[in-house]
């Protein structure tokens, strides 16, 4: 994080509340929610800042969040798809007990060290060796957390044989991204 980005957002915390408001006016042009407090103005001027910062959300998830916010118009009931599975050619990193373990997804399989399997919790239970969810394992469950790696250098999350980590998910890399 910048210098100057970190001030601003501690400037946000010795705002009052009506400073936050004249803030809230200032970004987005508008006034803010009637009833919205201090801390959640704080939360999202700190968000605002930080995606004017960082560059924001892609063309693709707009245009996705959009779309199910008009799914949602047209029917409130809507719930939108599951996660759809990983693309050939994606490769999920996960590094346990101390080896990093890399599997990329085929059309119908996947490869891990040369060998293709047919689940990820055949690879799971192989890393492991106990049974795992392999989606779970490899951070694919909607939801999980899961960290997008780039060329710019993997982020790798860690753990004891056997530990699951409680705050943290596998590494997922997208074909492409980067």
């Amino acid at each position: 994080m910048s210098r100057e980005l970190a001030q601003e957002l501690e400037a946000l915390e010795a705002m009052s509340r009506q400073e936050l408001l004249g803030r809230w006016l200032e970004i987005h042009g508008r006034q803010a929610p009637v009833r919205i407090g201090r801390g959640l103005l704080i939360r999202a001027l700190s968000y605002e800042l930080q995606a004017k910062h960082h560059g924001g959300l892609s063309a693709a998830i707009k245009r996705e969040l959009l779309a199910i916010a008009a799914s949602i118009d047209k029917d409130p009931a809507y719930l939108p798809p599951k996660q759809q599975p990983p693309k050939p050619g994606t490769r999920l990193i996960r590094e346990w007990g101390g080896e990093t373990h890399v599997v990329t997804v085929l059309e119908r399989k996947f490869e891990y060290r040369g060998q293709l399997h047919d689940s990820l919790s055949a690879i799971a239970r192989l890393i492991t060796g106990t049974q795992w969810s392999g989606p779970t394992f490899f951070g694919l469950k909607p939801g999980a957390r899961t960290k997008r790696v780039t060329d710019k250098g993997d982020v790798l999350l860690s753990a004891q044989r056997g530990q699951r980590l409680p705050a943290k998910r596998p590494v997922r890399q997208q074909q492409g991204t980067g």
